[in-house]
């Protein structure tokens, strides 16, 4: 079960998701797996929990793409809660096939991002949870549910930053650490690249003491200003103030490659992103 970290405040919305995919023994699969999906330019996911369908042949991103796509097609257009309850009902059919126990069927779909709220004007930070595993608080069950719910958040406006972590949990010294310095970012008005560097900085210090997070991370950033409805100007860079980016953060720093999220984008869906270098 990966570590996926949150983060919103009044202008950026940054997830770091790590890389490592497990099977359900525990044992590693590979260290390099993509698990984030950034959504029409306006919302990024990452997931957490069973990565496999269809008796292991299909990857959980690689579904969740399939079912974009899906869902484009019969709703085109439409707000980001009525996709989301049909994800919801597509993951509830899909993983009630899988045979396992209901710890190991737990699965959630975490999304950062920013919406239209219906009664306020302009962008609000939003934190989106497509879950078996949640209770209406965000919480993590113990076991996965019959059915998958949607969850939506949005930080109250008095609440300078919200950090979520999802997957593996944070220490509460940790998390109280972590809330320190990333609201002392928001009060000095800091770049999202130094947000960015706290969370890496916190993925890191939680896998080395839990084999199951790994090491390699994505990093990806979509500021406030970045967001205009029906496109998406996505680069791979670190953090920017005013352009949506993703930055790899591998363990080993001499391997000369990028690699970059999923991304789907009214009805277009792009896959595998990787770049060499010499």
């Amino acid at each position: 079960m990966t570590l996926i970290l949150s983060c919103l405040t009044s202008n950026y919305a940054i997830q770091v998701s790590d890389r490592r995919l497990s099977l359900q023994d525990g044992s590693l699969y590979d260290d390099d797996s993509n698990k984030a999906i950034f959504v029409n330019g306006n919302i990024v996911f990452g997931y957490t929990g069973l990565a496999f369908l269809n008796n292991g042949k299909t990857r959980i991103d690689e579904w969740f793409l399939n079912v974009l796509n899906e869902a484009y097609k019969i709703y085109p257009n439409v707000a980001l809660t009525t996709t989301a309850e049909f994800i919801a009902k597509r993951a509830t059919e899909a993983v009630n096939r899988v045979s396992t126990t209901l710890e190991l069927k737990r699965l959630a779909l975490v999304g950062v991002g920013w919406g239209k709220h219906p009664r306020q004007e302009g962008l609000k930070p939003i934190y989106v949870i497509i879950s078996n595993s949640h209770n209406s608080n965000g919480r993590w069950l113990s076991q996965a549910q019959p059915e998958f719910s949607v969850l939506v958040f949005t930080p109250p406006d008095d609440l300078p930053v919200m950090l979520v972590s999802d997957g593996q949990m944070l220490g509460s010294a940790l998390r109280k650490r972590v809330l320190r310095l990333l609201n002392k970012c928001v009060e000095k008005e800091l770049s999202p690249k130094t947000i960015a560097r706290i969370l890496v900085a916190t993925a890191r210090n939680v896998a080395s003491s839990n084999a199951l997070v790994g090491r390699n991370l994505l990093v990806s950033s979509i500021p406030k200003e970045s967001v205009h409805p029906g496109s998406l100007n996505l680069i791979g860079h670190l953090p920017l103030n005013r352009r949506q980016t993703f930055t790899y953060v591998p363990e080993n720093t001499s391997l000369h490659v990028q690699y970059g999220p999923y991304v789907f984008s009214n009805g277009v869906s792009v896959q595998g992103m990787k770049v060499s270098y010499m």
